[in-house]
């Protein structure tokens, strides 16, 4: 309905009601009173029209997009100016030779990121000395009467452990020093051969275990379960069969090693541990003065014997007067040769040795390792040529092949000097100096201070000279070594000696102790054993 139909309506509708007729009133239910009755009428509603409106067109005009031009504005050079510099001459500076007093001990720093191999730092302080050899300074005097310390000291940078204290007599194994893991020194050996690690966190060759003595039973129930026999290895002197296991897929060498030593529990058994020289050898050796040399014994000398299991020996005039047998399986063309041809230039110095030299170490020539394995195969070798002593500068974790075997030869009366380690004076026991029978040497400089990342313990035999000790190059001239390493071969020295005058092992080894010049506490001590030997 259009909006003007319904204006109508309204108008007609209040007509209507201003009349009060009775349709409206009769529609609220009360009809009007009086005589009169209005008719309605009708009315007619206009008609209205509706038109539509047209809108006109709005037309659109076109507008046409300006056209914008765009230009390329090039960049305004720029002139530099050149800048003349000057000519500098160079200054000549007259370089002069300062005599460097004789030291044939001095401290060290004992282990740093590389082991002792065949790298040589060229540096030398102005006083002679390496900078390893200041390093020790800060140890305390080894005196009897010494009751001060002279200082403490951290590692300086390479991550060792105090080495001073303040306790009487210089020994350094205050509560405050740190415990140095030796694991932690192995950590980068066989890198090559992705190790697995024990336990103890020490590196072993990854899936397989080494039995020594196993029955045959036990072996072919160990093949049935997945095992697999790699080597087979009888060793005659020592009467010894080794088995090199591979163990299952995807179990655990713990595991594996519970399940063979099940298999037969007479049987020794353990993983096949790593070796290297960073627990025994300082840090990088230091070429030395062409003045500063050690000279071959004479000839007409007391002849002995003596077995070195080290790297590698190269040809040096510090070896003149020694007869040098090497190991046929350890002759490794390009093989590390560093560590051994110090040590061996150390024991040539008295009397005329024949050096039984079995190299048990390959790898790089900075960082070499051995293992457990081939360490037995060399002991082996030891026995089968008769040393009365044998040489090891080395250390490392306990394993149950090696302590047999060494206790075996201990028991034969051959004599077994190590190192008594570099772990520092907190540090656990080092293998296998540590091992009944055996004795293991500490080093000490000059001033009979104590190499001060030495391992002390009960298991110290003796002490002797092993700090900025002057010894053979491999690659040429005379070089600084520090280290239990370079202690070591000077006591397998006098033990051989001895030996070659008809001594027993034993009788012997007493003549050592009773020789030695009591250092530190009176008597027997964990820091320097009976004392310094020379």
């Amino acid at each position: 309905m259009t909006p003007i139909k319904n204006a109508a309506k309204l108008w007609t509708a209040a007509v209507l009601l201003a009349a009060g007729t009775p349709q409206f009133a009769a529609r609220a239910g009360d009809r009007p009173d009086g005589p009169d009755e209005i008719e309605p009428r009708e009315i007619d509603e206009p008609e209205i029209e509706e038109r539509e409106i047209e809108r006109p067109e709005i037309e659109q005009p076109e507008v046409e997009p300006a056209e914008v031009e765009v230009r390329e504005v090039e960049p305004p050079e720029i002139e530099r100016p050149e800048i003349e510099r000057p000519e500098i001459e160079p200054v000549e500076v007259e370089v002069r030779e300062v005599e460097r007093p004789e030291v044939e001990e001095h401290a060290s720093r004992e282990i740093e990121a590389v082991e002792i191999g065949d790298e040589i730092d060229d540096r030398t302080d102005q006083s002679g000395k390496s900078d390893d050899a200041a390093d020790n300074s800060g140890s305390v005097s080894s005196g009897n009467d010494s009751g001060d310390s002279s200082g403490s000291g951290g590692r300086d940078g390479d991550g060792g452990d105090s080495g001073g204290n303040d306790s009487t007599g210089g020994d350094s194994t205050g509560g405050d020093v740190e415990r140095l893991d030796a694991s932690g020194l192995l950590e980068n050996l066989a890198r090559d051969e992705r190790p697995d690690r024990d336990d103890a966190g020490f590196p072993v060759r990854r899936e397989e275990i080494a039995a020594m003595d196993i029955s045959p039973a036990a072996v072919a129930s160990l093949e049935a379960q997945g095992f697999e026999v790699i080597a087979r290895r009888h060793l005659t002197s020592l009467e010894h069969d080794v088995v090199r296991l591979s163990t299952p897929p995807g179990m655990a060498l713990q595991v594996a090693r519970e399940r063979v030593v099940a298999a037969d529990p007479a049987a020794t058994v353990d993983l096949v541990h790593y070796y290297g020289l960073g627990l025994t050898a300082g840090g990088r050796p230091h070429k030395v003065r062409s003045s500063d040399t050690v000279r071959p014994a004479a000839a007409g000398g007391q002849a002995w014997r003596v077995g070195l299991i080290d790297t590698d020996v190269a040809p040096h005039p510090a070896l003149a007067q020694t007869r040098l047998v090497p190991w046929s399986e350890g002759r490794k063309a390009g093989g590390p040769t560093g560590h051994g041809t110090a040590v061996a230039s150390i024991l040539a110095r008295g009397g005329q040795p024949t050096i039984y030299s079995a190299n048990i170490f390959r790898g790089p020539a900075n960082r070499p390792y051995t293992s457990a394995e081939v360490l037995a195969d060399a002991l082996e070798w030891m026995t089968e040529q008769g040393a009365p002593v044998v040489n090891l500068s080395l250390a490392g974790p306990r394993n149950a092949v090696v302590d047999r075997l060494i206790a075996q030869m201990t028991a034969r009366g051959i004599s077994i000097v190590a190192a008594a380690g570099n772990g520092g004076p907190a540090a656990a026991p080092a293998y296998p100096g540590a091992l009944p029978g055996v004795i293991a040497v500490t080093a000490v400089d000059k001033d009979m201070r104590i190499y001060r990342y030495a391992n002390h313990g009960a298991y110290i035999a003796v002490a002797t000279s092993g700090v900025d000790v002057v010894a053979a190059n491999a690659k040429g001239g005379m070089a600084r070594y520090s280290g239990t390493s370079f202690a070591t071969p000077r006591v397998a020295a006098m033990m051989g000696r001895c030996r070659a005058d008809g001594a027993k092992a034993q009788a012997c080894r007493d003549r050592l102790e009773h020789a030695a010049r009591d250092l530190g506490p009176v008597g027997r001590d964990d820091t320097y054993g009976f004392g310094f030997v020379d």
